[in-house]
């Protein structure tokens, strides 16, 4: 819903960061989504789930390995227990 009201396809956006649940989640989201897996940030073998914290904690993983430039286009989504779930779409320009 986010990239059709943004006007956007999934094949725009640079980099997917979502809340780190498990792999399998997150690799059935690519495959949906028709894109790869390098596409979505995956660091939850090194954290584990560590809930509300893993989004943040994926950005600065990203950021700390060049993995977000100016100007690109990120997706952030977190979900949880039932049907609670909520994404934002921004571009990135760092404060450089």
């Amino acid at each position: 819903r986010l990239l059709e009201k943004a006007g956007l396809a999934a094949a725009d956006i640079d980099l997917f960061i979502p809340h780190q649940p498990n792999r399998r989640i997150i690799e059935a989201a690519a495959r949906r989504l028709d894109l790869p897996l390098d596409r979505f940030v995956v660091d939850m073998e090194e954290y584990g789930n560590i809930a509300s914290a893993s989004i943040p904690v994926a950005l600065h993983n990203v950021l700390a390995q060049g993995r977000i430039r100016d100007g690109d286009l990120l997706v952030f989504t977190g979900f949880g227990a039932g049907l609670s779930w909520g994404s934002v779409l921004l571009r990135w320009h760092s404060a450089e």
